[in-house]
C-alpha cells in the first residue's frame, strides 16, 4: 500500500493523507479498535479491494486481485457484500468483457473458498447450516427494516434516532452536510456525472446508504 501511495500524484497523496487522518479521528473507531469488532479489519479489506478494482482497468492482474480481496472482504465482514456486489457489477457494465467477468467471478469464488472451506471443515456441515440459519433468522428479526414485528413507522423512527446518535457520537454532522453539498454539486454538472469516478463513487454510496438505513442495526 506504501508504494501505491508514493504513486500517487501530489493532490492524491494529500486526499489519502487526510482521508486517513479523518478516520483515525473520529471516536466511533476508537470504539471499534479497542474491541473485538470486524468493522476495522473488515474496512481495511474492503478499501483494498475498491483501490484494486478502481485502478483495474486494461489490467488482468489488478481484476484478478480486486476478485480475490472481495472473496477475502466477505470472510472477514460479510455485511460489506452490497459495496462488493455493486462494485463488481459497476465495472462488469462498464468494461463490457463477458469472457473477464466470468473469470472475476471464479476468482472471487475462490477468495470466499479460501475461508469458507476450512470454516465448514472444522465446524461440521450440519453445525455450519444450523449455525448460518439461526444467525440469518436473527439477522431477518433484529436487524432488517421490515423483517421485525414492529410497525415500519416506528422502525423507520428508530433507524433515523440511531443514525443521529451515531452521527453525534463520531462527530460527523459536519462531514455528512460538506458530502450532501458535493454529492448536490456533481449533480448539477452533467460532465461530472458522465465520468467513470462519480459513477464509482456513487455505487459505493448507494450500494451501503441503501442497506445502511433499510437493514443495518444501527446500535453501538
Amino acid at each position: 500500500m506504501s508504494a501505491s501511495y508514493r504513486g500517487l500524484s501530489p493532490a492524491g497523496q494529500t486526499t489519502a493523507f487526510l482521508a486517513s487522518s479523518i478516520f483515525i479521528i473520529i471516536p466511533v473507531h476508537w470504539v471499534f479498535s479497542e474491541r473485538v469488532f470486524t468493522d476495522v479489519p473488515g474496512l481495511f479489506f474492503l478499501l483494498v479491494f475498491g483501490y484494486l478494482i478502481y485502478s483495474s482497468k486494461n489490467n488482468f492482474k489488478k481484476i484478478l486481485l480486486s476478485s480475490l480481496f472481495a472473496g477475502l472482504t466477505l470472510g472477514v465482514r460479510f455485511n460489506e457484500i452490497p459495496v462488493v456486489l455493486g462494485l463488481i457489477t459497476l465495472v462488469a457494465l462498464v468494461y463490457g468483457n463477458i469472457r473477464l467477468y466470468l473469470i472475476s467471478l471464479a476468482t472471487f469464488l475462490l477468495g470466499m473458498a479460501i475461508w469458507l472451506i476450512p470454516l465448514i471443515l472444522i465446524t461440521g456441515p450440519v453445525e455450519f447450516y444450523t449455525a448460518f440459519s439461526s444467525l440469518a433468522s436473527y439477522v431477518v428479526r433484529h436487524d432488517v427494516l421490515l423483517g421485525g414485528s414492529s410497525q415500519p413507522v416506528i422502525l423507520v423512527k428508530t433507524k433515523l434516532e440511531q443514525l443521529l446518535y451515531l452521527l453525534d457520537l463520531s462527530y460527523t454532522k459536519g462531514f455528512l452536510v460538506l458530502s450532501c453539498i458535493s454529492l448536490m454539486w456533481v449533480i448539477f454538472k452533467p460532465k461530472l456525472r458522465q465520468e467513470f469516478e462519480i459513477h464509482f463513487l456513487f455505487t459505493w454510496i448507494i450500494s451501503y446508504g441503501v442497506v445502511l438505513s433499510l437493514a443495518y442495526n444501527l446500535e453501538i
